[in-house]
C-alpha cells in the first residue's frame, strides 16, 4: 500500500520520518525454508547449521573460508578445523590419512561431502548462491577438476594473491 504523500511506501515514509528502517522480510520458497529466527536476525541453532571443515594450517584455505564466511550473512555455516577434536569426531567416517586431502561440508541432514562434490550444496546455503549451485550441479566433473586444480596449486595462488599465511578465520 502506498502513502498519499509523495508516493512512498508507508514503511519508507516511516523511515524518512525517523521511525526506523523498513522491515525486511526474507523470502520463503521451496528452495529456502528459513529458520524462524532468521526474521529476527538471530543465529540458527548449532545443529541447524552446516559445518565447513577446513585445514587450519593452510593460509589459502583460511583465506578462502574467510571469503565464504563473509558471504554467509545469515550465518548458516559453522567453521571447524579438521585438526581439532571436533573435526576428528565429525570426520570419523573418513580415513585419518585422507582427512586433509580436501575440505569437507557436513550438512544438517548428516550428509558429508568433500572437495568439488561439496561446492553445490555449500553455495546453495549462501545468499544468492542458487544460480552458482545450479551450475555446479549441472557440471560436476568440471567442478571437481576445478577444485582439484586449485587445491594442487594453492601455494602458487596464495603467492599470486599475496595471501598472508597468518590469515585468521572470521568466525570460529
Amino acid at each position: 500500500m502506498r502513502a498519499l504523500l509523495g508516493g512512498k511506501a508507508e514503511s519508507e515514509d516511516a523511515a524518512w520520518r525517523g521511525l526506523g528502517p523498513p522491515v525486511r522480510v526474507l523470502r520463503c520458497d521451496r528452495y529456502h525454508r528459513p529458520w524462524a529466527g532468521e526474521y529476527m536476525g538471530m543465529k540458527p541453532p548449532l545443529n541447524d547449521r552446516a559445518v565447513v571443515l577446513y585445514d587450519q594450517d593452510c593460509g589459502f584455505c583460511r583465506w578462502s573460508l574467510d571469503k565464504i564466511l563473509a558471504w554467509d550473512r545469515r550465518e548458516r555455516l559453522r567453521p571447524v578445523a579438521i585438526q581439532s577434536e571436533e573435526g576428528a569426531r565429525l570426520l570419523a567416517p573418513v580415513p585419518e590419512d585422507r582427512r586433509l586431502d580436501s575440505w569437507h561440508l557436513l550438512e544438517p541432514s548428516g550428509a558429508l561431502r568433500s572437495g568439488g562434490a561439496g561446492a553445490a550444496p555449500l553455495v546453495a546455503l549462501l545468499p544468492a548462491g542458487r544460480p552458482l549451485a545450479t551450475l555446479f550441479r549441472a557440471f560436476p566433473g568440471p567442478t571437481d577438476r576445478g577444485y582439484r586444480w586449485v587445491a594442487a596449486n594453492r601455494d602458487r595462488l596464495a603467492r599470486l594473491l599475496r595471501i598472508d599465511a597468518s590469515c585468521r578465520v572470521r568466525r570460529t
